[in-house]
């Protein structure tokens, strides 16, 4: 695993392991991630809440 800051080692593309993991990465972000919950509750958008609005007050 990459820690933050990080580069990626050269000749990534023909490691199995690196080619396993982007895969995987692929498959949750679509299948099990904001994709699929998109798509699942027909949504345009997902809204987040923030503290933005009490920093600005304080």
């Amino acid at each position: 695993m990459l820690n933050y800051g990080e580069g990626l080692p050269h000749k990534t593309s023909g490691n199995p392991e690196y080619l396993h993991a982007k895969l995987e990465d692929l498959y949750f972000s679509e299948e099990q991630g904001i994709d699929f919950v998109l798509k699942e509750y027909i949504l345009d958008a997902i809204l987040f809440p923030s503290l933005y609005w009490f920093y600005y007050l304080c």
